[in-house]
């Protein structure tokens, strides 16, 4: 329920595009013409089935007849899992991975699926784990600052049908020595 489904479609004279949302029945109906329609079906980060894109193509009917029902099945997202650990191979308990997956799609495609963030929350031991959707990500490891664990930035992560382990050892914090100087120029 509460899919948003974008259809475009290149036809010959022009380019035709509609958005909905599905009802409770998992339905949306688009008033479109004939022919080849590049086709997405987003889901929000926290839903259990992955987004879809592909192609569809609409038949032509008429008036009195019933439109042909084109039916999508989104399958479940993939696993992504791991453990973290701090420069001394100690867990890090505490703090979130957020994952920007990047924009997905080829030469010629209208529509990118580029779904919001996904979050995971480091636990017990280290480990966290979440459901998202096959593609390339960036992932941002954020430890609580309470962990003295650094921030890290890992980039082209690629997830396939199977998912991911994703083991990460933290570098050693960096130390910062600073000076600092009063408006008379007096260290203070």
């Amino acid at each position: 329920v509460g899919r948003t489904v974008t259809i475009v479609g290149v036809l010959a004279g022009g380019t035709l595009r509609r958005s909905g949302t599905t009802d409770e029945n998992g339905e949306v109906t688009f008033q479109a013409l004939p022919g080849a329609y590049e086709c997405l079906v987003a889901s929000p980060p926290q839903a259990a089935a992955a987004t879809w894109h592909s192609f569809v193509n609409l038949a032509s009917w008429s008036e009195g007849l019933t439109a042909d029902v084109v039916s999508i099945e989104l399958v479940p997202r993939v696993p992504f899992v791991g453990r973290v650990t701090d420069a001394f191979g100690l867990p890090v308990e505490a703090g979130t991975l957020t994952l920007e997956r990047r924009l997905d799609g080829q030469a010629g495609d209208a529509l990118f699926v580029a779904p919001a963030p996904f979050e995971a929350q480091l636990g017990v031991d280290g480990v966290f784990m979440t459901a998202i959707d096959p593609g390339t990500y960036d992932v941002l490891v954020a430890p609580d600052p309470s962990t003295g664990a650094p921030h890290t930035f890992e980039t082209d992560l690629v997830v396939g049908q199977e998912g991911l382990r994703f083991d990460l050892g933290l570098p050693p914090p960096g130390l910062l020595h600073l000076t600092v100087a009063g408006p008379d120029g007096n260290w203070i």
